[in-house]
């Protein structure tokens, strides 16, 4: 790989495989506008309501065909440009080109990062610039911010790899030395040589002044041309590792949900029930007669399908649709871009969870220090308090700091002259680049580069840093009481040796001093053993599972240097150390994160983290949130030596001890549940062992830990008793998505970053919180940056889900009573009026059936999920109670008029309207349409009461007002012949007050089967049998017959309690 440094040759990218390579681009096709909108207007459904729309503008009623025309297909066009805007964010998002400096033909030139081509060389400008392809770096090292394609907090450095001619780059293996496209080099700097100081230095014996150049680094101490990194190109294009990310996010798969597959099969009844009630309606008019037949029959026939499978149904939809997409923008500021994936989320039963930046805030927060005391360690103490000289010291010295925005700090001279934190605050404040939002903090501008961690630690200090001027000054840290150190040279983090270290000075005592900062072990390995206390690494997995991360600070008080300082190398002061103390920083969760997973808890929603972060952290979130209860153990899951242990989060010690069944001999539900399936471990003579219920504890697994389990077939297992998952890389959180979509569940991902962005498309529900990449793929958007987004969007899911449900059943009833109205009309030969389809249309059934879908969600999250199945018991009992009570209805209401004295049979060769029957057909039927629509919106759980929506109320009223004006106002007075127009006929008042007895009945009934049978009843059997209810931890993965068994490989004598 290091062969490859001086660049291509022309010659070479035409004659050999580069030329095969293409574009270095990632570019997402966007299909043509026209093209897809008659592909979509053009669809089967688009067909029918076009079918129909003629049917009615045939036979007069233009107008309805005109409305239900526009906005089906102005509907389906809306659904193509929000795919299309989708598809063009994801076109932007993936595409990246920038101008970089390659070298070809031995000459350094500028070109386009389109043209690069694998084994290109470039330089690495410095920080901020966002790699174009995947790089390895053959010269120098870089910072690089790898979390938007891994999720990790910390930054990465990146370093070149060790003089291996014959090393050939392997992707998975060379990782620390790879900068993956898209993301963001924090800083980076090359391998050079800098000149000494020309200011005058003086040093005790055996110090010297280094008459010699020294290896100092990224402090601009000398003056001298800075060499810049080299990174040679690894992989372009659609190979990169941001190209397998946009390929996977473009390949995931249409989800297809139940009750979208059961509405095809439902209509698809329907129309085979109107076919036959098209042949009753010919049959009717004599059309089976000799000579009966005439092509106008056809057209009624047709009718008859059309008003029993209504076309207005994937508009009414929509207009659901839209009414939850408006609510959950305008009440919780979560935006979609695809609203039919609404009524989906009302079915999440598994929320997965990234955790930095989605459960736990973005930045680490800085905890505090733990020194070592006679006893042990001292408990957590604020930097604020730090007054023992050495580790304070360490604290403002010890880092990779780079200065930012130089000109908010003033010169050197000026913190001099005034109090220097005091001056730089003032700037600092006075500092505004854009005027603040009105509901939002100003801007906050970031003081210095470098890894988050120093960062963190340094800001915690209060002291103030500044690079070298470039020609005589030090880097140097400032105090509030005019205290300064200078860092004369900075070895800077080795993620080989996992640790950084410094030599200081003190310019009044003009002393140096070696501090040095790093992992546990590493610091351990370097430091005298007399200074480390006798449980530093009980301390350090107590703060570790406590969700910190752990630093380990040590000094050398007196080093003696036998060369000049600048010529000094690490192995030479990374030696003999006395260990300080440890620094704890620690992702905090957000105010609101438990609080929210308490409420999905309540909504039976199963929750599990996926994450890239290290998995301690990640299960000490899980704690702290409520995903993992405080009461239950939690074992982790780790490849050692190629076998899978799972060890005691708190007490290592303390292992899964599993079955000695062969996994092949046993059934594959056994295997999952009592977990037979992973090797034993030996448990010392003097271990201790116990049974345990699986309910009483949890599992959290690595990515390896993973891999090994799918491999092993051991799917449900994954998804029904693993709460964490860590150390993922994005196309394995993906994996983790898809596998538990397989296995039935409805599940939802939230996220906040581009390595979220695979996992995110492929949920059934992707919640982003307000991250460019992420929000483009995933289909809702939430500004608050807040989980309590995730409980909003699943209740207001939940209810518009239940409006879904409520509109559907609506639509098919107003269907089915409308055609059953139409053929007991056909019955005598008679129709039912223009007017009067009009009068049931837009005054009886739309202004309800607007309402249905505008019942707001209830104000908690509580109890299962409504129903998704249009075939379930409740779905179906509630569609043919209501049925039935309308037929019955019909038929008595018919025979009545049958037997009364002054009725006269209707026996006419040519349609009839105004006759009795059609009166009495519209009088009774009429007062189903207000009492379904209230039945069809009980269903408190999951929306407000029916009460409560007093637009409904009144629409309801209103038509039940309309039909009493009908039954007792019309027949008296009617100064605009409203009568004569609607082709209605004058009935006895007598029979007028049956008419409305058994109307008020049939409404009664209808509520009433709806309110006690269907859902009271309902419930109670739900209850008792399960039906419906969302099986939550305990109820899937606790066996009842095989407890697991606890070993605890521990020599402790202690008889304690272990559960």
């Amino acid at each position: 790989m290091l062969t490859m440094r001086k660049g291509l040759l022309t010659s070479s990218i035409k004659n050999r495989f580069y030329v095969s390579e293409g574009k270095n681009v990632i570019d997402v096709s966007v299909p043509n506008l026209f093209e897809d909108i008659f592909t979509t207007i053009l669809q089967p459904d688009y067909i029918y309501i076009y079918f129909c729309c003629l049917v009615w503008t045939i036979h007069s009623y233009g107008l309805f065909a005109l409305i239900i025309f526009v906005s089906s297909v102005g509907g389906g066009v809306w659904d193509v440009l929000n795919k299309r805007r989708n598809a063009e964010h994801i076109r932007d998002m993936s595409r990246y080109v920038v101008d970089v400096n390659v070298l070809r033909d031995g000459k350094w030139k500028v070109m386009t990062s389109e043209d690069l081509l694998p084994g290109d060389v470039i330089e690495l400008p410095g920080g901020g610039w966002k790699a174009p392809c995947d790089l390895v770096i053959i010269k120098g090292s870089a910072v690089v911010d790898e979390s938007s394609l891994t999720g990790e907090t910390v930054p990465i450095v990146k370093i070149q790899p060790g003089e291996h001619p014959s090393h050939r780059y392997d992707p998975d293996r060379d990782k620390k030395h790879t900068i993956y496209g898209g993301t963001i080099v924090v800083g980076a700097v090359g391998t050079r040589k800098m000149i000494q100081s020309p200011r005058k230095t003086t040093f005790p014996t055996p110090f010297k002044a280094p008459p010699t150049p020294g290896a100092y680094t990224l402090g601009k101490t000398p003056k001298v041309q800075t060499p810049k990194a080299l990174l040679l190109v690894a992989r372009t294009g659609w190979k990169t590792a941001k190209g397998s990310l946009i390929r996977s996010v473009l390949s995931v798969k249409q989800h297809e949900y139940t009750y979208e597959k059961e509405a095809k099969v439902f209509l698809f009844i329907l129309i085979g029930v109107g076919a036959l009630l098209f042949l009753f309606t010919i049959y009717l008019f004599g059309g089976f007669k000799p000579g009966g037949f005439k092509p106008k029959l056809l057209l009624y026939g047709f009718e008859t399908i059309a008003i029993l499978v209504p076309p207005m149904l994937p508009t009414l939809f929509h207009v659901g649709l839209a009414i939850s997409a408006s609510r959950l923008q305008e009440l919780y500021e979560v935006f979609t871009t695809d609203s039919s994936r609404i009524p989906q989320s009302g079915k999440i039963d598994v929320m997965c969870f990234d955790k930095t930046g989605t459960l736990t805030k973005t930045d680490l927060d800085m905890m505090g220090v733990v020194l070592p005391t006679e006893e042990g360690f001292s408990d957590i103490q604020k930097v604020s308090f730090i007054k023992t000289e050495p580790l304070f010291t360490g604290l403002v010295t010890c880092h990779q700091l780079g200065e930012l925005h130089p000109d908010l700090m003033g010169s050197r001279n000026d913190l001099k002259r005034t109090k220097q934190e005091e001056t730089f605050m003032k700037k600092l404040k006075d500092f505004s680049p854009m005027k603040p939002y009105p509901k939002a903090s100003p801007p906050q501008v970031q003081r210095y580069s470098g890894p988050v961690l120093d960062i963190k630690i340094f800001e915690s200090t209060g002291w103030v840093y500044h690079d070298g001027d470039g020609e005589e000054l030090f880097s140097e840290v400032l105090g509030k009481n005019g205290d300064k150190y200078e860092i004369m040279k900075r070895f800077d983090f080795d993620p080989s040796v996992q640790r950084m270290s410094v030599i200081i000075r003190n310019p009044k005592e003009d002393i140096p001093m070696v501090f040095c900062k790093g992992s546990p072990e590493a610091i351990k390995a370097c430091c005298d053993p007399s200074s480390i206390p006798e449980k530093y690494s009980q301390e350090v997995k107590k703060h570790s599972r406590n969700g910190c991360y752990v630093l380990s600070l040590a000094y050398q008080p007196n080093p003696q240097f036998e060369t000049p300082i600048l010529e000094t190398e690490r192995l030479d002061v990374e030696t003999n150390l006395v260990f300080l103390g440890f620094i704890l920083l620690r992702n905090e969760l957000k105010p609101d994160t438990e609080n929210a997973i308490a409420e999905l808890k309540k909504g039976r929603v199963r929750m599990s983290i996926i994450t890239g972060d290290n998995i301690y952290t990640a299960v000490y979130i899980a704690r702290q949130c409520g995903i993992i209860s405080q009461d239950k153990k939690c074992f982790i899951g780790d490849m050692e030596n190629g076998q899978l242990v799972f060890r005691d989060y708190f007490k290592s010690s303390r292992v899964l001890h599993l079955s000695h069944i062969n996994p092949k001999e046993v059934p594959h539900t056994t295997i999952t549940r009592s977990l037979p399936f992973a090797t034993p471990l030996v448990v010392k003579r003097s271990g201790k062992s116990i049974k345990m219920p699986r309910s009483r504890f949890s599992v959290a697994i690595t990515a390896p830990a993973y891999e090994y389990l799918y491999s092993g077939g051991h799917h449900d297992f994954l998804v029904n008793d693993v709460k964490v998952f860590a150390r993922m890389k994005p196309l394995q959180k993906e994996a983790v998505i898809k596998l538990i979509a397989d296995k039935g569940h409805v599940v939802g991902m939230c996220g906040d970053g581009a390595n979220d962005c695979a996992a995110l498309s492929a949920a059934h529900s992707g919640i982003a919180l307000s991250s460019a990449e992420a929000s483009v793929v995933s289909p809702f958007t939430a500004k608050r940056l807040s989980i309590q987004s995730v409980v909003d969007l699943i209740r207001e899911s939940r209810a518009c889900l239940a409006n879904s449900f409520a509109i559907f059943k609506y639509t098919i009833l107003y269907g089915i009573t409308q055609t059953s109205q139409a053929v007991f009309c056909y019955w005598y030969g008679a129709d039912l009026s223009e007017l009067l389809y009009i009068i049931i249309d837009f005054i009886f059934f739309f202004p309800c059936a607007f309402f249905v879908t505008k019942c707001a969600s209830s104000d908690y999250l509580l109890a299962n999920p409504p129903t998704a199945s249009i075939f379930g018991p409740r779905t179906q009992a509630s569609l043919l109670g209501i049925v039935c009570i309308m037929l019955l209805s019909l038929f008595v209401s018919h025979l009545l008029l049958l037997n009364q004295s002054w009725y006269e049979p209707t026996n006419s060769p040519t349609t009839k309207y105004e006759v009795p029957e059609v009166t009495t057909t519209f009088l009774t039927g009429g007062f189903t349409y207000p009492a379904a629509a209230i039945a069809c919106s009980f269903g408190g759980r999951w929306r407000r009461s029916v009460s409560e929506n007093v637009g409904l109320m009144l629409a309801s009223v209103t038509g039940i007002i309309i039909l009493n004006a009908f039954l007792w106002l019309l027949p008296y007075w009617d100064p605009f012949g409203i009568y004569e127009k609607v082709k209605l006929v004058y009935l006895p008042t007598d029979f007028r007050a049956i008419l409305f007895l058994v109307g008020l009945v049939m409404a009664i009934a209808i509520l009433l089967w709806e309110f006690f049978i269907v859902h009271k009843i309902g419930d109670l059997m739900g209850e008792k049998y399960g039906f419906g209810r969302l099986p939550m931890d305990d109820e899937i993965s606790s066996p009842a017959p095989t407890p697991s068994t606890i070993g605890v490989a521990d020599d402790s004598s202690e008889d304690e309690e272990l559960f």
